[in-house]
């Protein structure tokens, strides 16, 4: 099982097609030579568009997501995630890097540094990654005589201590 870069919901800009000519090369068919074809007729729908969309859902190699038409995409088609021009989002290089936030100002397709952002200090920088900002998550597990207690059994036990606590009041 292969593990995907995006997740159901985020929107991804798709690499444009001179691009994964270059990288990719063509099949017999004339399509883009990635794991899963990317083809005229997608190309044709994004072309009328921003290159953008949004993943609708995924599965351990591919991510559906719909244009005019719902079309199968891979990693190797993505760009990267969609940005608007001044966003603050987090970006780094290399993967063992802390991510950094800064504004987002372009794509750069097919270079080693492919994100532009404008710095804190008012300069630009290039970056290999970018993501949206990450909201803190907190996870609690509460557990009663040893058994994990589901949320709705943890609201049913506070209110039951609060009519207790209520009656010997």
């Amino acid at each position: 099982m292969s593990k995907l870069k995006y997740k159901e919901g985020d929107k991804v800009v798709i690499k444009p097609w001179g691009l994964m000519e270059q990288e990719y090369g063509l099949d017999e068919d004339g399509d883009i030579n990635t794991g899963s074809s990317f083809n005229a007729s997608m190309e044709k729908e994004l072309a009328e568009t921003d290159r953008t969309t949004t993943i609708e859902s995924a599965t351990d190699n591919d991510y559906a997501a719909k244009l005019k038409t719902s079309w199968d995409f891979t990693d190797d088609m993505i760009l990267g995630h969609a940005f608007k021009w001044g966003e603050e989002i987090e970006v780094r290089d290399g993967e063992k890097q802390d991510w950094v936030k800064e504004l987002f100002c372009a794509y750069l397709p097919g270079v080693t540094l492919p994100v532009v952002c404008l710095r804190g200090d008012g300069h630009y920088a290039r970056y290999e990654h970018a993501r949206p900002i990450r909201k803190p998550e907190i996870e609690i597990t509460v557990k009663r005589d040893g058994k994990e207690l589901t949320v709705s059994e943890l609201a049913k036990l506070t209110v039951e201590q609060i009519k207790e606590g209520l009656s010997h009041g």
